[in-house]
């Protein structure tokens, strides 16, 4: 089977980029794709040099988290306490770093990122993505079967996204976004369009999106039950999924699983006890 990424074939590239992506995204959530569309016509470095802490906390909690767990109201939920709990300090520090594009490198971006509680590397790498697309894609499962599937990136497991493979990758998306340029002669292709694309590709199904569908199809299941919770339950899960360990800011080896694992075990015994 052809994948995207073991080919130059441009009317490929661009319908997955274009027609797929926009039709999967607004299938799944017309008002998130009108956020997303309104983030990626922004200028966000000059949006963000305006900002002060408290606003940038404000664009993270309001916009860029509403964005990137559009699909997942736990995740989300979680993200947004997380967040509330972060110092002002790594929150200004973070808005400083994205508001002058050029002078951080990928690996102080990215650790400043993940220094926002509730925020890992696939979410650090989104908001990256959103802000300076033509240096990264978004490091997450939907990124890693694209790569796996064109034998890439083979030996690093779902949900275990470590600083050095998040680099590895950003660098793959930049040489394929200049691989395209060249084959297509232009500069229009980025490491964020390359990110759509691939995105694309994996909701088109087959068999290659078996493992990320199951995947999902579970953390869906308990997200299901999540949203049955009152606001209190909720506080209160997430609470003690900090607690024992099961949230952190980064996800670490299987962290999704552990995450749902742990909600999951937790909300049956807050549903029991009622």
């Amino acid at each position: 089977m052809l994948h995207l990424l073991n080919t130059t074939d441009k009317a490929l590239w661009e319908y997955f980029e274009g027609e797929v992506y926009d039709a999967r995204a607004k299938a799944s959530s017309p008002k998130n794709t009108a956020l997303e569309e309104r983030l990626e016509k922004e200028d966000l470095p000059a949006r963000f040099s305006t900002m002060d802490a408290d606003a940038f906390r404000t664009f993270l909690h309001e916009e860029y988290l509403v964005w990137k767990f559009a699909f997942n109201g736990m995740f989300l939920f979680m993200a947004r306490r997380g967040l509330l709990q972060t110092p002002p300090e790594a929150i200004e520090a973070l808005r400083a770093a994205l508001a002058a594009p050029g002078a951080r490198s990928d690996k102080d971006l990215l650790r400043l990122g993940t220094a926002i509680r509730g925020m890992g590397v696939a979410a650090a790498s989104g908001l990256l993505s959103l802000t300076f697309p033509g240096r990264f894609g978004t490091v997450d499962n939907q990124a890693l079967f694209a790569f796996h599937a064109a034998g890439k990136f083979l030996k690093v497991k779902a949900n275990s996204f470590s600083v050095s493979t998040a680099l590895e990758m950003f660098e793959a998306y930049r040489e394929k976004a200049a691989e395209l340029n060249h084959a297509f002669g232009g500069d229009s292709w980025t490491a964020r369009r390359v990110d759509r694309a691939l995105w694309a590709e994996r909701g088109a199904g087959g068999e290659d999106a078996a493992p990320l569908n199951a995947m999902e199809t579970a953390a869906e299941a308990v997200c299901d039950i999540f949203n049955t919770l009152s606001t209190a339950d909720k506080e209160a899960l997430t609470i003690r999924l900090v607690t024992i360990g099961s949230l952190h800011s980064g996800e670490g080896p299987d962290y999704i699983e552990r995450v749902c694992n742990a909600a999951d075990s937790e909300m049956r015994r807050i549903l029991a006890a009622k």
